[in-house]
């Protein structure tokens, strides 16, 4: 027998088929993905805007049995993939009329998202009152695994949630550049902890990566023109510390000490006043505050 939460599902799915063209006058859904390409495990950002075209004020709210907000994502061209959580739900909105509302979820946490391949998906909106359905335009998606530089499995202490982490170091080529992934598993229960982008790496130049006496990853990478960025991350993939250098008549190397540490030897700390002296600034590289963001958020 079909489980009820997949059941809900694929009669979301025919419905929206069969009602949305009716409706396209009532309300505008509009699906926006940052990009196509994306890492196994990496947090999926689906922007939704809704457009209220109604002319009235509008409550949108899950009915007994029904979500006000889904998608429809489909393996391939025409698989549909159900939610892991059925359940799951977004908390209601008001939209006045004339008006537009957006709402953004991660997806890698909501699908079954881990298969290499094309995906495709859309959103779809259900008003309760008219009892209707309205679907977002529909958007291609590939996932990959990339490269891996280097994996190891690692214990975890009690305080540290205990168990074992894999943690793994991964480029993946963009449409633009390479770009270096950290990614954490859980082995005993198959559970991705993390996955996550630290940003751009030069071909030229691979980083520099070593564990520490508590398994913390610690990576040096090069990201243009002198500057690197130096990143600890502990074993469930929180980062502890993200730090900017630049280099000073000698380049900054990681150096892993008798007791297990491991420090930044070289360069120095790009400072306001070091990058005050940069006789101009460098356009296009990123930004510390460009913080990643984990797959549960």
């Amino acid at each position: 027998m079909m489980n009820p939460g997949k059941t809900r599902f694929f009669v979301l799915i025919a419905l929206a088929a069969t009602l949305a063209g009716t409706a396209h006058a009532q309300l505008q859904v509009t699906l926006k993905m940052s990009r196509s390409l994306y890492m196994t495990y990496e947090p999926m950002l689906a922007e939704v805007s809704i457009t209220n075209l109604s002319g009235r004020d509008l409550n949108l709210a899950d009915a007994p049995g029904q979500s006000w907000f889904g998608f429809e994502v489909f393996a391939g061209k025409d698989t549909p993939l159900p939610p892991v959580n059925p359940h799951y739900r977004v908390d209601p909105i008001y939209i006045p009329a004339g008006q537009t509302l957006k709402r953004t979820l991660n997806l890698t946490p909501l699908y079954p998202l881990q298969d290499f391949g094309s995906h495709s998906l859309r959103a779809v909106i259900y008003d309760k009152e008219t009892d209707k359905y309205y679907s977002s335009n529909r958007k291609a998606i590939e996932i990959t695994d990339g490269v891996q530089i280097w994996t190891q499995t690692v214990g975890a202490t009690a305080a540290q949630g205990g168990g074992n982490r894999t943690i793994s170091l991964l480029t993946n080529r963009l449409l633009k550049e390479n770009r270096l992934y950290v990614r954490v598993i859980n082995p005993d229960t198959g559970v991705a902890l993390a996955c996550f982008s630290l940003g751009r790496v030069l071909s030229f130049s691979p980083p520099e990566y070593a564990l520490d006496d508590k398994n913390q990853l610690n990576v040096l990478q090069m990201v243009g023109p002198r500057q690197y960025f130096y990143t600890q991350v502990d074993v469930n993939g929180k980062i502890l510390q993200r730090t900017s250098y630049i280099d000073d008549k000698t380049s900054p190397k990681l150096s892993r000490e008798d007791l297990g540490f491991v420090v930044v030897k070289g360069g120095k700390l790009d400072t306001p006043e070091a990058r005050a002296a940069e006789q101009k600034p460098r356009a296009g590289l990123p930004k510390l505050s460009d913080r990643p963001i984990g797959v549960g958020e």
